[in-house]
């Protein structure tokens, strides 16, 4: 998340929506006064603090910011975010999920057949990413398809929909502009214009192991995804 004062915009994080690389493309840009939680070196090592202060970190809303920075300053700056067709994402963050609860178990030297056990009432210290309601729901299925339906990941926020962080707490209309990621190479320039920047999309924070892709997906996971995503279909024109 970014809120950048001396160019007057904000920038919403969407889980595994390829804010990563837009983070860094702006971050130069950035004023000593400007804020960015997340992605780089120096919003990783300040968005816990942030968040546990403030209530603000890396993956806000619109509203989260309303409610810590006022209303004025969501009415008055450039406010935007990048989405991604609901089946691209969620086979994303599976993936991201997957390596991360790997790394995890090897970290806390727990086997991968005994970390269903392991982890039933509580996860190691050490890797806390373990305690994720995503890594739960990873570790307690046996695929992409039970791990989409499984009750623990419907609590994480990596598993929210897309239109849901764009509303305003003052009135509930969606006051974020979505650029779709599929489209980049349509929207940087328009980016660039709005912000008075030159950036340079850079293709980071790609999930290391690829367990599914989209092509993989079946149809009755398709239409699973569809119905469960649905305000994301409509808001941002994908097709299922």
């Amino acid at each position: 998340m970014i809120i950048c004062h001396s160019r007057r915009f904000i920038f919403i994080h969407v889980q595994r929506t390829g804010g990563t690389s837009v983070e860094l493309a702006l971050e130069p840009y950035l004023d000593w006064s400007d804020l960015i939680l997340g992605s780089s070196d120096l919003g990783e090592v300040i968005s816990y603090h942030f968040e546990f202060r403030y209530g603000i970190g890396k993956h806000s809303t619109i509203a989260d910011i309303e409610r810590v920075c006022g209303e004025q300053i969501c009415r008055d700056y450039y406010i935007f975010a990048t989405v991604r067709h609901p089946v691209d994402r969620l086979c994303s963050l599976y993936n991201y999920v997957g390596a991360t609860v790997r790394d995890g178990l090897e970290r806390a030297g727990i086997a991968a057949d005994q970390a269903a056990a392991r982890l039933a009432d509580e996860f190691p210290l050490d890797a806390p990413s373990l305690g994720w309601e995503a890594s739960r729901a990873f570790i307690a299925t046996a695929n992409f398809s039970e791990f989409i339906r499984h009750e623990e990941l419907s609590s994480d926020p990596g598993f929210r929909d897309q239109v849901s962080r764009f509303r305003s707490l003052s009135d509930g209309r969606i006051a974020v502009q979505p650029f779709r990621l599929e489209d980049r190479s349509a929207w940087v320039p328009e980016l660039q214009n709005s912000l008075g920047v030159d950036i340079v999309l850079p293709h980071l924070n790609q999930a290391p192991r690829k367990l599914i892709v989209p092509d993989e997906v079946s149809g009755e996971d398709r239409r699973y995804i569809e119905a469960r995503f649905a305000e994301d279909y409509a808001a941002f024109g994908y097709d299922p």
